[in-house]
Parts: C-alpha cells; sequence; structure tokens
C-alpha cells in the first residue's frame, strides 16, 4: 500500500508538471488506494504471466526450428584443413627403407561414421 501511495504520489507531481490540476493524490482515501494497489498488482501479475507464456513459445519455436533442421539435413557445412602428421625418419639403421607417407589423422566421429557406413552396407549385402 505504501508503494501505492508512493505512485499516485508520483503521478500527482506529474500531473501537476503537466498543468493538469484535476488530479489531486491527497483526496483517495485508504480503502480506494487499496483497490488501486489490488488492481495493479493483477495487472503486473497478468504482464509478467504473458511474458513467461512468450518467453516459452519462443523457446519452443527455437526448439522445433532446431530439429526441423536437424532432421533435414540443413545445416551450414564448415570446410576445415585436415590435420596431417609427417612420419619423423627413425634413427639411421642402415637399411633403405621405402618412402613413408603421410599419415592423415581423422577424428573420432568420422571413424564411426564410417564404421557404421560399413556395416549398414554389410547389412544391406546380406539383405
Amino acid at each position: 500500500i505504501e508503494t501505492t501511495r508512493n505512485l499516485i504520489d508520483l503521478l500527482g507531481s506529474q500531473a501537476e508538471a503537466n498543468g493538469n490540476s484535476a488530479f489531486d493524490s491527497s483526496s483517495f482515501s485508504g480503502e480506494e488506494i487499496q483497490q488501486l494497489a489490488s488492481t495493479l498488482v493483477n495487472k503486473v501479475w497478468t504482464r509478467r504471466n504473458g511474458i513467461i507464456r512468450t518467453g516459452g513459445r519462443l523457446g519452443n519455436k527455437l526448439l522445433q526450428m532446431t530439429a526441423d533442421k536437424l532432421e533435414t539435413g540443413e545445416r551450414e557445412v564448415m570446410i576445415l584443413p585436415r590435420a596431417t602428421v609427417e612420419n619423423v625418419e627413425e634413427t639411421n639403421d642402415g637399411k633403405i627403407h621405402p618412402e613413408k607417407t603421410k599419415t592423415i589423422l581423422q577424428s573420432v566421429r568420422v571413424m564411426n561414421a564410417r564404421r557404421i557406413m560399413q556395416d549398414a552396407e554389410r547389412e544391406e549385402a546380406r539383405n
């Protein structure tokens, strides 16, 4: 109720600053202030609940859009250079060895994907 009185006083000072003398903040009774406080609290909670619902709908929509993109395979593809490691020549053992080639390091994801693909191809070949 104290906050409502402060709000009424603020409205009164704003009305006076704008030249509106029809608003008199001292004429409100305790019951009117209580009704006004109740109305203001209801409006604030209604707005708050509306914001929560809107945020929830936005979150659901974003999740649905992300899920749809993942299902359709629509992704932005970034091509990264492959990491390569050259085999370092070991100590000279006096023998002639064939030229060592570069070994390409592959991520675990790529290796797992290839394994899954090979399993699927084997399964298809059986059927």
